[in-house]
């Protein structure tokens, strides 16, 4: 049970009830989480109180450090004073931070050369906070901006805010909410009536991880090689020189079709999961089809470009000068007209179409998502994190996607899967044959399925650069009307 309405920190700080007792700025710290605390100051042209951050992870001779956003707004470099090394000044990099100004966006700086005195805090799960379990809060308020660290409880846990009791004021924002010596939240902002408020840890770690910072100690773990598929690898690769996209052939086999085992997020309509046979190997596109493709079909058949405007009122691709991104705004129809005359091709079976991403992977993504698919967090100018901008301003959110210039990418950026198909997931959806039918796997039509004889919407797949990484599971599905045109929607073709 949360107190409101919120009031904006910008440069967050507790008053204090009962101290911990405090330690002069300039004097020898204490070891433990003391050692991960620092003052985050910004260009005094700027006018603004210095705020907090804490130390996630170090590496090498870098410390990587986590602050609210609204702490480093209008500022690149902001000056940096550790706990861990009293009356020394360091320049940070700002290395990201979240757009908007949400209060509790957050910010990642990256110091080069510190002391081995600095330490990462650790960030545990929020998860068992319960209303009255006594906290501290660490940071810099003001006057005087001494360090100092007072105790509170948690007086509410709700959603990815925790309520703290004791009201904040300017200078601690970005700082800790510790529990012994790990933190399970971050400081933003205050409530009316004398309460303090925090971001749960949870959404911390899930944003830094985002951005590939080691929170676990020493540098980033290099990712799991994709499995080899069970099939054959593809055995060649031809030039369509109608469209002018290469083309890679997909071997026979078979796979597990639907929710892949251990993916919790999956609807009910991608179960049950079922054993599918494709008897002919068949030729896909490498690529989704690109606006550059499309202008050869539309100048070879007189058949006109898309609009360039979508529904919303947004222009991705003026002019549609960008003719290395995936053509967006077709419908079914132009789809299939563009797939008959790039020379006996048409539009892939949905079961094909898993078949071809996954590759032979039985997970959910057939490797990491930030290594193969561009989607709502990374396709914009600075990482964006949907999830949370979704459940917070939901009405807003293609507002938040446009102001972070998020948009489709230039086809094959990303890593390819194993069969050398770029793009299976994220980027555009990707039209395929089949109705849709709700219910249709239970049928568990074993061997080169086509979907269900009649229906009123056909079955996308994939996922889109606006789209949530749950979006871009090899098994998710999606349904539209033929005649739908969404900017997000594109597609491939395949063929014998």
């Amino acid at each position: 049970m949360r107190p409101s309405p919120h009031t904006v920190l910008g440069r967050a700080a507790f008053a204090i009830l009962l101290l911990v007792p405090a330690r002069i700025w300039g004097q020898t710290p204490p070891p433990g989480w003391q050692a991960s605390i620092a003052k985050v100051s910004v260009d005094p042209k700027l006018g603004r109180t210095p705020g907090t951050a804490f130390v996630v992870a170090v590496s090498g001779q870098t410390a990587f450090l986590v602050t609210c956003a609204h702490v480093v707004v209008e500022e690149s470099s902001p000056r940096v004073e550790f706990r861990a090394a009293p009356l020394r000044e360091f320049r940070a990099t700002v290395r990201a931070r979240e757009p908007g100004d949400n209060p509790r966006g957050l910010a990642l700086l990256a110091v080069e050369n510190v002391p081995t005195e600095v330490t990462a805090l650790p960030l545990v799960a929020t998860a068992n906070s319960v209303e009255g379990e006594e906290v501290i809060v660490a940071g810099f308020p003001r006057p005087g901006l001494r360090f100092l660290a007072p105790k509170t409880t948690i007086a509410g846990f709700e959603g990815q805010d925790l309520t703290l009791s004791r009201e904040t004021v300017e200078g601690f924002s970005g700082g800790p909410v510790l529990r012994g010596d790990s933190a399970i939240g971050i400081v933003y902002g205050r409530e009316a009536g004398g309460y303090g408020t925090a971001l749960i840890s949870d959404v911390v770690r899930a944003y830094l991880r985002g951005l590939r910072v080691p929170l676990d100690g020493g540098p980033p773990t290099p990712q799991p090689a994709v499995q080899p598929p069970s099939a054959p690898k593809a055995v060649n690769t031809r030039d369509n020189r109608t469209s002018g996209l290469k083309e890679v052939w997909i071997p026979p086999g078979a796979f597990t079709m639907g929710c892949s085992e251990g993916d919790t997020e999956c609807d009910d309509d991608e179960k049950p999961a079922h054993p599918v046979t494709i008897t002919k190997g068949f030729w896909m596109g490498q690529t989704e089809v690109t606006v550059g493709a499309f202008k050869r079909y539309s100048r070879a058949t007189g058949k006109p470009m898309p609009p360039e405007t979508g529904a919303s009122g947004r222009t991705l691709n003026p002019g549609w000068k960008n003719e290395g991104e995936p053509i967006g705004n077709v419908t079914f129809q132009e789809a299939a007209g563009f797939c008959a005359w790039a020379g006996k091709m048409r539009l892939p079976t949905e079961a094909e179409w898993e078949y071809a991403a996954r590759a032979g992977s039985r997970e959910a993504r057939y490797a990491p998502l930030e290594e193969i698919g561009w989607y709502a967090d990374n396709s914009g100018d600075q990482r964006f994190n949907s999830v949370r901008i979704w459940t917070e301003d939901a009405s807003n959110y293609n507002n938040r996607l446009k102001e972070n210039g998020n948009g489709p990418k230039v086809v094959a950026q990303k890593r390819p899967n194993a069969w050398g198909l770029f793009d299976m997931l994220g980027n555009v959806w990707e039209w395929t044959a089949d109705w849709y039918g709700e219910k249709y796997y239970q049928a568990k039509e074993a061997q080169d399925p086509q979907g269900p004889p009649e229906g009123t919407q056909r079955i996308m797949r994939g996922g889109a650069w606006n789209n949530f990484h749950r979006n871009l599971r090899a098994s998710y599905r999606v349904k539209n009307g033929p005649e739908k045109r969404l900017i997000v929607n594109g597609f491939r073709c395949a063929g014998e």
